[in-house]
């Protein structure tokens, strides 16, 4: 019998993966006196996010979703190096959650609610902006809760990529 090749069983995996969340582009934007050679620690500001969906174009998930972010924003940002520390923390960090920024589609002229994912973090000595990472993606109706989770997770993976050093 013949071993199958590893690649041709991960491939359409990966391809299913990306065809995910290829809708979600990331953008951020470092504070003007930033510097994040000094930024040892954070904790959470205000962690509760607000979710704008006044037309109802999402329903949620089968998890706490909050509760998931903020985990996935946690060890990223570990891995970065920063250690989370709930007293005179140098950077305090919190998400907002929208739905309601709707576009129109040139190549469909049909209008599509886009949701956007934001992660803010504080200089906590100064009270200025350090950080902000944002997520913007297509609202994808009812998906179940394994793709929710890539999607978020895919998210923060992205916007952390993108923070100074």
């Amino acid at each position: 019998m013949r071993t199958p090749n590893p690649v041709v069983l991960v491939l359409p995996l990966l391809l299913a993966c990306s065809s995910v969340t290829k809708d979600i582009a990331v953008e951020s934007e470092v504070g003007p006196a930033s510097d994040f050679s000094r930024y040892q620690t954070y904790d959470w500001g205000d962690a509760t996010t607000v979710l704008n969906d006044p037309d109802g174009h999402w329903s949620a998930p089968g998890f706490n979703a909050v509760e998931f972010m903020v985990a996935q924003i946690d060890t990223a940002l570990q891995k970065r190096g920063l250690t989370r520390q709930a007293t005179d923390s140098d950077l305090l960090a919190s998400i907002g959650t929208g739905i309601n920024m709707e576009y129109v589609d040139s190549a469909k002229m049909a209008t599509i609610p886009k949701g956007a994912l934001v992660l803010v973090l504080v200089d906590n000595a100064s009270g200025n902006l350090a950080w902000m990472g944002t997520a913007t993606g297509n609202v994808q109706g009812h998906p179940d809760d394994d793709t929710v989770r890539t999607r978020l997770t895919h998210a923060v993976s992205e916007m952390i990529k993108q923070m100074p050093k």
